[in-house]
C-alpha cells in the first residue's frame, strides 16, 4: 500500500491517493469522497480520471466520485415509471 499527497482543498485540507497493489493489478481511490482513481493492471488503467485535485473538485460530472451519504435520501422525491 502507498499513500501519497494529492494535492490541497482550499480550507487547507490536503488530499491523499491511496494506492494497493496485488500482483500484476492496481487499485487507487482519493480521499475526496472515496473517489476512484485507478483500477487496473500496473500498464493500463480502465478508470477515466483527472491528474489534479482542482480537476476534480470543478467537474461537474464528479467523475469517479462514489455516491455518499445523502444518496437515496431525498426528501419527498417521487417519479414516474410505466404511468405508476
Amino acid at each position: 500500500m502507498e499513500k501519497r499527497v494529492f494535492g490541497t482543498l482550499e480550507n487547507g485540507e490536503e488530499v491523499f491517493l491511496v494506492t494497493i497493489e496485488s500482483g500484476d493489478y492496481r487499485f487507487s481511490v482519493l480521499t475526496l469522497g472515496a473517489t476512484l482513481h485507478y483500477y487496473g493492471t500496473k500498464d493500463v488503467n480502465v478508470v477515466l480520471n483527472h491528474d489534479s485535485l482542482p480537476l476534480y473538485v470543478n467537474d461537474p460530472s464528479y467523475m469517479g466520485e462514489v455516491g455518499g451519504p445523502v444518496a437515496n435520501r431525498i426528501a419527498n422525491a417521487t417519479f414516474t415509471l410505466d404511468g405508476t
